[in-house]
């Protein structure tokens, strides 16, 4: 059987109508069940016959990377992952609570996590493969908020797992210049957002790479049972109450000593040292398709409904603007990442008298156990830090100045 009679088969077995747009279904989740995988399926049907279609070509990488981010929920849901995160993460960030709940978690090894992590990598170079076949420009409309996300595995994404549905169930509004609620946002993607993809997908890729490049076996035997309740340990005795100096948990469910342990255990030894190279790289390609998508960008005459605006263009977001300072400024520090990254400037010790600095790409090439303690007080440094030219430090400020201190959030969006 063909893949696109499969496809057409689960799209008979939903009960839902097809439009004349295969693309536009699946985007829609009005393929099957509604779920990333059987959009994949009929997309990739799709290409069989028509190979050179960049609009489906990132259609393609556009639900692969979605697929990629699945594979993390859902393992997180599988293994009772999310139900710690939604109590502790809706109390900071609202739309945490409308990540699902697992009362009856599976057991779970680190070697499981890892291979979740594996996973969605893969689904991430599959993206950037697609994305990669992508040779012209394209227009292809699409609302960001009807994306469906099968958070927790159970083959169904159904309507109240779009997108918008998730943001009503806990409360979470877009406004619009009206200050109206936001129904729907519509987005013309084009050939500079398929070089924005390609960067997000690489530096997910980055981000597996320097996991699995370290061993948490550590961490997880200790501390694990804080996300995970079921997590394969020799330590099994500290999920259960103490029976000396008892005391209550606090509101999330876990021991505050647990926090305190989790916290100490924060030093990971390299495992696989050649991921630590492939990591960078992925963070170079990052920085590379950054430019392209600038250059891209730039060319674009037309204004309509942009997911990332040239500064004479209007964004599908409302109230979202780039303008000449903000592009400039953004460039810049992407040229200096990939300064730092190659090894061509060092980036400003924070001790010392000032003389000199670290060498970022030997973090990379001569890795040594990982510690966040240990960086932020300097001595972790001590192994990479050299004399020569410094990095200007004065683009933080530029950057802040220009972002109107708004910069993470404008470093989440323009990638």
């Amino acid at each position: 059987m063909t893949r696109i009679t499969t496809a057409l088969i689960a799209l008979a077995a939903s009960g839902l109508t097809a439009s004349a747009d295969i693309i536009d279904d699946a985007l829609a989740g009005q393929v099957g069940s509604g779920t990333a995988s059987e959009a994949i399926v009929a997309i990739e049907s799709h290409l069989a016959d028509h190979a050179g279609d960049d609009r489906a070509l990132f259609a393609l990488g556009l639900m692969r990377a979605v697929r990629g981010f699945e594979v993390i929920a859902q393992g997180g849901h599988r293994y009772g992952a999310m139900s710690t995160l939604r109590r502790a993460g809706m109390m900071i960030f609202q739309p945490a609570a409308a990540l699902p709940f697992n009362p009856d978690p599976e057991p779970v090894s680190i070697e499981d996590l890892r291979a979740v992590i594996a996973d969605a990598m893969a689904h991430a170079q599959a993206a950037d493969d697609a994305l990669a076949r992508v040779d012209a420009d394209f227009a292809l409309s699409a609302d960001v908020l009807a994306i469906r996300l099968d958070l927790n595995g159970d083959g169904v994404a159904g309507e109240d797992e779009k997108l918008l549905a998730m943001m009503d169930g806990v409360g979470f509004r877009l406004r619009g210049e009206d200050d109206a609620d936001m129904r729907a946002i519509p987005v013309d993607f084009d050939r500079g957002d398929a070089d924005w993809l390609r960067g997000y997908c690489n530096l997910a890729m980055a981000a597996g790479e320097f996991v699995l490049a370290h061993d948490g076996t550590e961490l997880f035997n200790r501390a694990g049972h804080v996300l995970f309740p079921r997590n394969e340990t020799p330590y099994a005795f500290l999920k259960g109450p103490r029976t000396l100096a008892p005391q209550e948990r606090d509101m999330f469910g876990v021991d505050p000593v647990d926090l305190v342990a989790m916290f100490q255990l924060l030093r990971f030894p390299v495992r696989e040292p050649e991921r630590m190279e492939r990591c960078r790289r992925h963070l170079l390609a990052a920085t590379e398709h950054a430019r392209s998508m600038w250059a891209h960008y730039d060319a674009e005459t037309d204004n309509a409904n942009e997911w990332v605006p040239n500064p004479n263009q209007t964004a599908a977001f409302p109230r979202a603007v780039v303008d000449e300072d903000m592009r400039a400024v953004w460039v810049r520090f992407i040229d200096q990442a990939a300064d730092l990254l190659e090894g061509e400037v060092l980036l400003p010790f924070w001790r010392g008298d000032g003389t000199q600095g670290v060498n970022v790409k030997r973090i990379f090439t001569e890795p040594t156990s990982f510690s966040p303690v240990l960086w932020v007080q300097g001595s972790a440094a001590a192994p990479y830090l050299e004399e020569g030219a410094m990095l200007d430090t004065s683009i933080w400020g530029d950057m802040e100045r220009v972002f109107e201190r708004r910069t993470f959030r404008h470093m989440f969006w323009l990638n």
